[in-house]
């Protein structure tokens, strides 16, 4: 995903220079490849200090909107229910920073309403909407007691975890998801996110690869996928699923920086400086790869 950095802004009134002290975040959130989606959860929480963090959340149009951040670094997850979440590390200037997201759809499981946990997963459900994870956390418990193959009682105690930030349970909870249902895009997927977290690489690329295979259309399957090859030192791995990333996704920025420097690893000099080429004509001019980028372009340009 892409990192954007702002520069300083200064307003002018009444004749007299005024410089901001903070920055503000701002964006639209929709369904991949659909609409805007209304009440979308985007947590925003500086790198430098967890105290200071912020939670917005969508309106009717998708919007979402944060004054008064001070410069920095800042993790941003976006979450809503019945969508898988996405997380992004951005810098924040003093001006204002559009980061837009686009979240894919979990396939609809059925659950059975007259099984023996149905009144728990319910009760898990509301609990989970309202943010209090915890106690969903303890409700999905007593529902899996009942039925402890249910994907969908799995998959909820998946994402609470991941609200959490409890990766190795959220793991726990999807991997026991993909045993009782190996055609689960969504828990294949989620899996992979969970390891990739406890920096397991071999296992999230075996979860993803798992992912890009359920559904080969999924450009964000193959760009983990990539990511976790490439952490793992599967250079030529990792080269082929940023690759079809890209195929998949064109416009996808971050999937051509990081094909870039595969190619680089690779020895394959034309190819990488094409790569490069291509981030910097869709990277914004303040994205914090761009000066990297054209680092790296220009020593490849003088071999």
């Amino acid at each position: 995903m892409n990192k954007v950095w702002r520069t300083l802004a200064v307003l002018m009134i009444a004749g007299l220079a005024y410089a901001q002290t903070t920055g503000r975040l701002t964006g639209v959130i929709k369904a991949k490849g659909g609409s805007p989606l209304q009440g979308a959860e985007v947590k925003i929480t500086s790198k430098d200090s967890s105290k200071i963090h912020f939670t917005v959340k969508t309106d009717k149009n998708g919007v979402y909107s944060q004054i008064g951040l001070k410069p920095g670094d800042y993790i941003i997850e976006v979450a809503l229910d019945g969508y898988l979440p996405q997380s992004a590390e951005w810098h924040v200037g003093l001006s204002t920073v559009t980061l837009d997201f686009e979240l894919p759809e979990i396939p609809k499981m059925s659950v059975a309403t007259a099984g023996p946990g149905a009144a728990d997963f319910k009760k898990a459900q509301e609990l989970f909407d309202a943010g209090t994870y915890e106690e969903a956390v303890g409700t999905l418990d007593r529902a899996l007691a009942a039925e402890p193959s249910n994907p969908v009682y799995l998959a909820k105690l998946g994402f609470c975890y991941q609200r959490l930030a409890k990766p190795a349970d959220s793991e726990a909870a999807f991997a026991k998801m993909v045993q009782a249902d190996p055609s689960s895009f969504a828990g294949w997927f989620n899996l992979g996110v969970a390891r990739m977290a406890q920096k397991n690489y071999a296992g999230a690329g075996e979860a993803f690869e798992q992912a890009t295979k359920i559904n080969p259309g999924d450009a964000e399957a193959f760009f983990n996928l990539g990511a976790s090859r490439f952490n793992d030192f599967k250079i030529p791995e990792a080269v082929a699923a940023f690759e079809r990333a890209t195929q998949i996704k064109p416009d996808h920025a971050l999937a051509h920086y990081h094909l870039a420097n595969g190619y680089v690893n690779l020895g394959k000099i034309p190819e990488a400086k094409a790569e490069f080429e291509k981030f910097l004509q869709l990277a914004p001019p303040n994205d914090p790869l761009v000066p990297q980028a054209k680092a790296i372009l220009d020593a490849l340009q003088k071999m």
